[in-house]
């Protein structure tokens, strides 16, 4: 974890960073004296999936290897998502802020449901082996907010 601040704490800038299986970056910065932003930044490598070899045959001889699989992708999962935050002074004690978040900024496409299945040697290939069937994570979508303190 990495912190940048000014000495006179009108702007400060907030980075951390944590890895395994993926790396997640998160940084807050100060915009004015009542408007923060911060991002949160997501990178994975591809996520196994599991394989069902029926290429000796069905039944006894047809295998099944949990975790057998891999996409090809090296980052397999992105997602930036971003929010921006405006405090509102309303009473001595009482606080409130609006925001809006944007989850998926940049609308990346992150696939899931892998096909993992072999078909025995005497059928044709499987077309889609290895190949994604599902959308994970959010689409690119916005939310509105409020929060009121006291």
């Amino acid at each position: 974890m990495a912190t940048i601040q000014t000495v006179d704490r009108r702007t400060f800038l907030k980075v951390s960073a944590t890895a395994g299986g993926g790396l997640v970056v998160g940084a807050t910065a100060r915009l004015t004296d009542s408007v923060k932003a911060s991002t949160l930044i997501t990178l994975g490598t591809g996520v196994p999936f599991n394989v069902s070899d029926a290429s000796a045959g069905f039944g006894p001889d047809q295998k099944f290897r949990r975790n057998g699989g891999r996409a090809d992708d090296f980052v397999q999962y992105k997602q930036v998502d971003v929010r921006f935050t405006k405090e509102i002074d309303v009473a001595a004690g009482h606080r409130a802020a609006a925001f809006v978040e944007v989850f998926n900024l940049l609308d990346w496409h992150n696939y899931g449901g892998f096909d993992g299945f072999i078909p025995p040697t005497t059928a044709d290939p499987n077309p889609n082996f290895g190949k994604p069937s599902a959308l994970v994570g959010p689409v690119r979508s916005v939310q509105l907010g409020l929060t009121y303190g006291f």
